[in-house]
């Protein structure tokens, strides 16, 4: 059902789905983003290359938002529950090497959940505590989100300033 729905999801910051099924193996065929996941953005920011600039982190979070609220918009056939993405982290989002901000995995957090211990993983930071519980709802995703946010930009004084300017301007 939710592979289904994800299916319909056709937005600029949303990896398209194009088939899914499970035969021979479970498979999703998606599209192919050329770039990087943040996380490997960010691993190569503590490796010595120059930190995300404040506009840079706003610039993503405003994009991921946007896929966001298109998700959480659409409704099943029936009107039923919005759609979710449950599983939002830094592994979830890809950079094209132009600059396009996608969010991958749509609706996937209830599957990786029964594949991944996110304990391991090092998802936990993101999980909302409806997550944690393992009620999911629109919320949660906001909450994921402004824990990448926080991932993205350090927590200093300077720092602070500069997204209070940008966010103001």
């Amino acid at each position: 059902h939710v592979a289904r729905r994800a299916l319909r999801l056709s937005h600029t910051n949303i990896v398209q789905w194009f088939d899914f099924g499970a035969s021979p193996v479970p498979f999703v065929a998606q599209e192919c983003v050329d770039g990087l996941a943040l996380s490997a953005l960010i691993d190569r920011v503590r490796v010595g290359a120059p930190p995300l600039h404040v506009d840079v982190a706003l610039y993503i979070v405003e994009e991921v938002a946007k896929a966001i609220e298109y998700a959480h918009r659409r409704r099943d056939d029936r009107g039923g529950e919005p759609m979710i993405h449950g599983d939002l982290s830094l592994d979830s989002i890809l950079i094209s090497f132009d600059g396009c901000v996608k969010v991958n995995d749509f609706g996937m957090g209830p599957v990786r959940a029964e594949l991944v211990d996110a304990r391991r993983s090092g998802r936990t930071m993101f999980e909302s505590p409806e997550k944690r519980a393992g009620e999911p709802e629109p919320g949660s995703d906001i909450y994921s989100l402004g824990a990448i946010l926080k991932a993205l930009v350090p927590v200093a004084p300077a720092a602070i300033a500069s997204l209070i300017d940008v966010a103001t301007r």
